[in-house]
């Protein structure tokens, strides 16, 4: 879908106003409709609906000697892939700026982008480095937001960990896991993208309000960095303790099956034995039935109790 965005407020450096063209998984006719109307290599247009695209800033001149940037961004998002646990992954968001556009392309709606065409303009100048800033700044949070989700997942599954042992567990840390891995991947290439934004805004200059907002962007971003390898190494060590209590509980169940096997063989023993045709004890005694079953009762109690002290069972 190409539509074309109404806004007061996004300009180019010589503070003029530029149009915003954005397209959500747009058709080929869409794509080559661009390509005719702005001379830009094809893929600055597919990279925001490429689901596998890392996070990329490219310049490119094109044949008038234009600037064209590229800055291809990868948001977080919740899934369920597999229920009922939740999952994370990414998806990229390419932004194109020039002098004269600013085209923004993505796979799937983005509630980010549609947020900020609600938001009133901080004032009549606000440039599109301005706004690619904020956009920055706003996908770090929503990559805290995420990360402070999976927090308290983790302190769920600590707390039920030493009572529980089902697959259910092992699908939510599956989870939590792969959500980490595509966080990691995408923050460590979002720090690579910041620093062609630091360069591109310092060579057109920067006002005292987007220093601001520049260095709020880094704050939130070293968070962000930080939370996904401490949550990373919580998992991985989550992930050893899970299989260090199911390994003993399943050794205790197995010592608590042989302990109830020995003491369920004592009875055979006794049966097996006075069931042979030889002269046996108490066979004349017309209470040899009972006392062998006494007998047989009394070594599985002596058996039991001995177990017992010896804190076997």
């Amino acid at each position: 879908m190409k539509r074309q965005i109404s806004h007061p407020y996004v300009s180019n450096t010589e503070q003029k106003k530029i149009p915003w063209i954005h397209l959500e998984n747009p058709t080929p006719e869409e794509i080559q409709s661009i390509m005719e109307s702005y001379p830009i290599p094809k893929d600055f247009i597919t990279a925001g609906i490429d689901e596998d695209e890392p996070t990329r800033y490219e310049k490119y001149i094109s044949e008038d000697l234009r600037e064209w940037h590229l800055f291809v961004f990868l948001y977080p998002i919740k899934t369920k892939d597999i229920p009922p646990a939740d999952t994370y992954d990414t998806l990229p968001l390419a932004i194109v700026l020039s002098e004269e556009v600013m085209i923004t392309t993505s796979k799937k709606p983005y509630p980010l982008l549609e947020e900020t065409l609600r938001t009133e303009a901080y004032n009549s100048h606000y440039s599109a480095d301005t706004w690619l800033m904020d956009i920055f700044w706003a996908i770090s949070r929503e990559y805290i937001c995420h990360l402070k989700e999976i927090k308290i997942s983790l302190l769920e599954i600590e707390k039920s960990v030493s009572s529980q042992t089902e697959n259910s567990i092992f699908y939510d840390l599956i989870g939590l896991n792969k959500g980490l891995i595509s966080f990691e991947a995408s923050i460590q290439g979002n720090t690579r993208l910041l620093k062609g934004l630091e360069e591109e805004a310092e060579k057109n200059g920067l006002d005292f309000k987007e220093k601001q907002l520049l260095r709020d962007i880094q704050v939130e971003h070293n968070q962000a960095i930080h939370l996904v390898y401490k949550y990373g190494s919580i998992i991985e060590k989550l992930t050893n303790i899970l299989s260090n209590v199911i390994n003993n509980n399943m050794n205790l169940v197995m010592k608590k099956l042989t302990i109830w096997t020995i003491l369920l063989t004592i009875p055979t023993i006794s049966t097996g034995f006075w069931g042979m045709n030889l002269s046996l004890p108490f066979e004349k005694n017309p209470y040899g039935v009972w006392i062998v079953t006494f007998l047989t009762v009394l070594v599985l109690f002596l058996t039991y109790w001995w177990l017992k002290n010896k804190k076997n069972l």
